[in-house]
């Protein structure tokens, strides 16, 4: 069972609230399915890591997604998260290079110029609430906080880290979104401030494989409010299954499953959404063509 778990704070006065988030084990399932490098494993959780800061703004059966499109190598990146935490993501070039200044992983020299957009997916609505901004630095978790600032107009603070073992697993990986709610004053920008900077850096934090529930308390220590469990743990969730498989090798036509079979290969299927391996044997092709044939 995943320890991927969101956490909730919000000041006693009701101006300040806070989401912070432990996502190490669904991050490390990313990583393996789609065997990402460590600056490619980087890019997929600080975009997750976004996505599921801001769906804890949502409702019961509401989602949100994150994608970058960029000019650079890493091409795209994109990742959704539901309120109810069932989350997704991959990324574009999943075997980016290393890119290391005084030994920190940076995004940027892969990312370049390009936009971030978000979309809102809200029960009912026919078409998602979308918003869409230029990229400012190519490190995303900055780049979010821009978005925020100015599509949203929330003063807050986002910050994430992520700390790679060796051959790149994931040994902490965590977030934290803090935003102003409507009627706060100076203080408390200035007191948010005054904790962030008593709390030090993220990274650092994680390095002692905390919860989003110590995190948050260390954070706001001295603070007066609640912090309290999302009421669901972290999954990767993707409608992709082995019935789509199948139907998506059956477009593939009679004549083509029937060489398939010739050539006696077993077929292997990767979803792009999530980076599952399906694997279609010989007696499955048989029956594919089977079907195909009775359809003239």
């Amino acid at each position: 069972m995943s320890n991927s778990k969101l956490f909730k704070f919000l000041s006693e006065d009701g101006f300040i609230r806070a989401s912070c988030v432990v996502y190490t084990d669904v991050l490390n399932e990313l990583r393996e399915l789609q065997e990402t490098s460590p600056v490619s494993t980087m890019a997929l959780g600080r975009t997750l890591v976004g996505a599921i800061l801001l769906s804890s703004r949502l409702k019961d059966e509401q989602a949100v997604a994150i994608q970058i499109q960029c000019e650079g190598s890493m091409a795209m990146v994109f990742a959704q998260s539901s309120y109810e935490c069932g989350v997704r993501a991959f990324v574009g070039e999943p075997h980016l290079p290393m890119s290391v200044d005084r030994g920190n992983l940076f995004l940027a020299p892969h990312v370049g110029e390009g936009t971030l957009t978000v979309s809102t997916y809200i029960k009912g609505s026919a078409q998602p609430q979308i918003s869409r901004v230029a990229l400012q630095t190519g490190e995303i978790t900055e780049d979010l906080a821009h978005y925020l600032r100015t599509s949203l107009q929330v003063p807050c603070l986002i910050t994430s880290g992520i700390l790679l073992g060796t051959e790149g697993v994931v040994t902490s990986a965590g977030g934290l979104m803090v935003e102003m709610l409507p009627g706060h004053t100076e203080d408390h920008i200035a007191l948010v401030e005054r904790c962030l900077k008593a709390m030090g850096s993220i990274s650092d934090v994680l390095a002692n494989q905390p919860t989003g529930e110590d995190i948050l308390r260390m954070f706001f220590l001295g603070v007066k409010g609640q912090i309290w469990e999302h009421p669901h743990a972290l999954q990767i969730s993707c409608s992709c299954n082995r019935d789509k498989v199948t139907s998506s090798i059956e477009l593939l036509g009679e004549v083509d499953v029937k060489d398939m079979i010739a050539k006696n290969e077993m077929v292997q299927v990767k979803c792009e959404m999530c980076g599952r391996r399906y694997v279609v044997v010989m007696d499955d092709l048989k029956a594919i063509y089977q079907r195909l044939r009775k359809l003239h």
